[in-house]
């Protein structure tokens, strides 16, 4: 019967320690958010897990994805390194033409990554402030 309890026991503190740690990515705020930084967009989708949060939105033929996540690395060899209102941050090119991406260190464990899609066959390309002018309509202090 000890066995039984203490394994119940066990059981039941992971449950409540998965959930509040998928408690911490807030997709509420980071869809308000989304909306803010494309106010004519529409969302795509959204969803939330124990890993990190993703909002996806479109406007004006732009595909936008919003991601909150542990990462701390860019994990893109050539991105560029910049501080962005105090916050260490990367530009990249997620590899796919006419995209933009931008990364930004939130805190120790909590990261935004901002990608912009004008398509493949799009002539378009992005530079860090284009990137930095759509985070600039959010505020990250309420992520």
């Amino acid at each position: 019967m000890k066995k039984t309890t203490l394994a119940l026991m066990l059981l039941t503190a992971l449950f409540v320690c998965s959930t509040a740690s998928a408690g911490d990515w807030n997709l509420t705020e980071l869809k308000a958010q989304a909306a803010k930084a494309v106010p004519n967009g529409m969302e795509t989708g959204a969803s939330a897990d124990d890993m990190g949060a993703f909002v996806g939105m479109q406007a004006d033929g732009l595909n936008y994805q919003f991601t909150l996540a542990a990462d701390q690395e860019s994990q893109m060899p050539d991105a560029q390194e910049l501080s962005y209102k105090g916050h260490k941050a990367f530009f990249f090119e997620p590899g796919m033409p006419g995209s933009g991406g931008l990364m930004i260190l939130l805190d120790a464990e909590k990261s935004l990554t901002i990608l912009c899609m004008a398509g493949f066959d799009s002539d378009r390309e992005f530079a860090s402030g284009d990137m930095t002018t759509i985070a600039d309509r959010m505020d990250l202090g309420a992520l």
